[in-house]
């Protein structure tokens, strides 16, 4: 074979590992290269709270329950606001009127992609509690719509977010609202169907769905369960 040849062939060789090769490094960095949403956080101070990480431009859920001392009782707070990115920045500050007590929950959900991340006070960290002490994923399991679940609470604070779809509310109460079984038994039956729009707009979530994020605080214990739906059958994450 021809001198001119072999060398031909051999820079064709040669460039074509080389291409091979700035093709396999091309798909790894688009495999591995870190993910362009961020981690939710939140970081509350004496003033303020934070949520960094937030679809740019989209908005977050702020849950908050907080106990105060008022005279000889204690009083207790509750919220669900939406805040907005208008800034498309991915953070968002909020800054209550009344500061940010001692003893406060706060939790944030992304609204568009069901991203969450809880804290609060310094001083005061918040407690979660493992969320399958509920019935709820039994009935998920068994393949059930799910209109109510049971929890061991005398009373919680709900919210259910459906990314890109709605946010809900509901206090429900052992015996009282929110309690499908109205009965006082130390457990309650959270009626899915009771949650309210964060909005103000009519309509209920009906069942739970796959994808939906329920958080539940216990304004009594200040203790948090946080149960995301899978969106395919099969159990309560």
């Amino acid at each position: 074979m021809p001198a001119y040849v072999r060398w031909n062939l051999a820079l064709s060789t040669a460039l074509l590992v080389r291409r091979s090769v700035l093709n396999l490094l091309f798909v790894a960095a688009i495999v591995f290269s870190p993910s362009l949403h961020a981690a939710l956080t939140v970081a509350v101070t004496d003033a303020d709270v934070t949520v960094s990480g937030l679809t740019p431009g989209g908005s977050a859920l702020l849950f908050n329950v907080s106990v105060t001392a008022d005279q000889a009782a204690s009083l207790v707070r509750n919220a669900a606001i939406v805040v907005t990115d208008t800034d498309n920045d991915g953070v968002v500050h909020y800054t209550p009127s009344y500061g940010v007590p001692l003893r406060s929950i706060w939790l944030a959900v992304d609204q568009q992609d069901g991203k969450l991340d809880s804290g609060g006070h310094y001083e005061y960290p918040v407690r979660d509690v493992d969320p399958h002490r509920t019935a709820l994923k039994a009935q998920l399991d068994a393949g059930e719509p799910v209109y109510s679940f049971d929890t061991e609470a005398d009373s919680l604070y709900i919210v259910i977010i459906r990314p890109g779809t709605a946010s809900w509310k509901l206090l429900a109460r052992d015996g009282g609202f929110g309690d499908a079984d109205q009965t006082g038994n130390g457990s309650i039956s959270v009626d899915v169907t009771a949650a309210r729009r964060v909005d103000g707009t009519p309509g209920s979530p009906g069942s739970l769905q796959g994808g939906d994020v329920i958080v539940a605080v216990d304004p009594i214990h200040m203790d948090v369960m946080v149960q995301r739906i899978p969106v395919t059958t099969g159990g309560a994450q």
